[in-house]
């Protein structure tokens, strides 16, 4: 089989500088693509070298349709202020569409998606929406209706996030009894093929779900600053392309909400004249090549920081609320070091390749969101990625494997982890304390000891994984409570209350 990497579309370009404006240097200077990325991955048809590509056969093209009612609570000196509210989610409903077939029982559609909807949930009542307020967040905006469509590739080697098109497209082929097969690589799909006639559907980018909005087109009222290790020549410096900053820490300083932080190859860490950590403010961007995963730069190393819930650790970036860390390779071999610490807010971590982290690629703590997307993590000698305190968020499509625990989820945390593939690892995901994640569509294969751990009071819900290969058990449970949503289990190695 090749070696590829799987790499990532960029929304748009920045806003290039005249020639005039550029010197020779500059014209010789390999910037990788600038651009605004999606809040879910893109998937590219090419694919740089480096990273193991595989084919599957496929069986079903789904969509889960989800109605959810929501409340905005906010308190009165930040009425205006969005990142200030807080959200309650109150009555839901879903339903799961299979090959564009109507499901069974009451329904509405299908919508011009071809999309069938469940009956909408009860809207909350003003006493309902009473309950939940507090003496911080004294008021609300009135309930809205979120609508929400998932749509998966269902293979034998997992599950697979793909476009409404494909999905029409795929179910299409699978409703006349044709055989497809999926070319995949780190959990995205590069292509798929119809077998009987060799036709291939098109992979198109995977957009964000109904109701989210996409980010704006980069353009000249967007910061954009540069940065290329070792470029101060004693000259000044701006930030431009052809005046780039030295260190992101300069960068760091100029800095403002949205700004996007554009590093060129090098490496970046304390001998090159970093400040570590390097910590993101509110919604900064910084980007490297995620074409590429990251390849060619590097920010290595880590400085003091003083966790609000952990108290003094050891840390490569801090990304703050909606700060985006994107196409980088990060490695923090420090004792107790950890590439990228998330400690509150919905950061977006996509597209990096983390490695050879003396404890984890990414820690996720307080009360954090994020969502961590297409990494590739190997290789560290702690945790690929742990959720702790009353963390939550979305792991989704990332390959984690030859690390301590592939992921490790604790305390009150309640993640959810989709089609991620986590292998040769310790044991592959270890949950403890009353923690409550989803584990959703995760192939869990050839880990050490188990496939997956409970542990206390934790009670985990599992959809639909699959579980091989796994060294003692596939599902190891001492667990006070019983797992949620088990499919057959027959034919794994379990042992414990199921």
């Amino acid at each position: 089989m090749a070696l590829e990497f799987n790499g990532g579309d960029i929304m748009a370009n920045s806003s290039a500088r005249s020639g005039a404006q550029q010197s020779d240097a500059v014209n010789k200077r390999r910037w990788p693509r600038l651009g605004v990325l999606s809040l879910f991955g893109l998937v590219s048809c090419t694919t740089p070298q480096g990273e193991l590509v595989s084919n599957t056969a496929c069986t079903a093209s789904t969509a889960r349709a989800t109605y959810g009612w929501e409340v905005a609570y906010f308190p009165e000196r930040f009425r205006n202020d969005v990142n200030k509210h807080r959200i309650e989610a109150f009555a839901s409903a879903e339903l799961l569409n299979r090959n564009g077939e109507q499901p069974e029982g009451e329904v509405i559609g299908p919508d011009d998606e071809g999309v069938w909807w469940p009956l909408l949930p009860p809207r909350p009542t003003a006493d309902d929406v009473d309950e939940r307020r507090d003496d911080d967040f004294r008021y609300n905006d009135l309930p809205q209706l979120q609508r929400t469509v998932r749509y998966v590739l269902d293979c034998e080697d997992g599950k697979f996030a793909i476009t409404d098109t494909m999905y029409r497209d795929i179910g299409r082929a699978l409703r006349d009894g044709k055989a497809i097969e999926a070319r995949y690589s780190m959990g995205q799909v590069l292509s798929t093929t119809i077998v009987e006639s060799g036709q291939t559907i098109e992979v198109t980018p995977v957009p964000a779900e109904d109701g989210a909005a996409l980010p704006e087109e980069a353009s000249s009222t967007v910061a954009v600053l540069y940065v290329e290790a070792g470029a101060d020549d004693g000259s000044e410096s701006y930030g431009t392309s052809d005046q780039p900053f030295a260190t992101v820490t300069q960068a760091l300083e100029q800095a403002e909400p949205g700004a996007i932080i554009q590093l060129a190859p090098g490496e970046y860490n304390a001998d090159s004249g970093e400040t570590l950590p390097l910590e993101l403010p509110t919604g900064v961007i910084l980007q490297g090549d995620p074409e590429n995963q990251g390849k060619g730069i590097t920010i290595s190393g880590g400085g003091d920081f003083l966790s609000p819930t952990w108290a003094k650790q050891n840390v490569t970036v801090v990304a703050g609320e909606d700060a985006q860390v994107v196409g980088l390779t990060v490695s923090n071999p420090n004792v107790r070091g950890s590439a990228v610490w998330v400690e509150s807010g919905s950061p977006l971590i996509l597209k990096n390749t983390f490695a050879e982290n003396h404890r984890e690629a990414v820690f996720v703590s307080g009360e954090a969101s994020p969502r961590i997307e297409s990494n590739l993590i190997e290789l560290n000698g702690g945790n690929g990625v742990s959720f702790t305190r009353d963390s939550s968020g979305l792991l989704v499509g990332n390959s984690i494997r030859n690390s301590g625990y592939g992921v490790a989820v604790s305390d009150r945390a309640t993640p959810t982890l989709e089609v991620n593939q986590i292998s040769q690892n310790r044991s592959g995901i270890v949950i403890s304390g009353s923690a409550a994640p989803i584990l959703r569509g995760n192939t869990i294969s050839e880990n050490e000891q188990d496939g997956i751990v409970a542990t206390n009071d934790s009670q985990p819900t599992l959809e639909g994984n699959i579980l091989t290969g796994n060294g003692e058990f596939d599902i190891n449970s001492n667990s006070t409570a019983s797992l949620k949503g088990l499919d057959d289990v027959s034919q794994l190695k379990v042992q414990g209350k199921l």
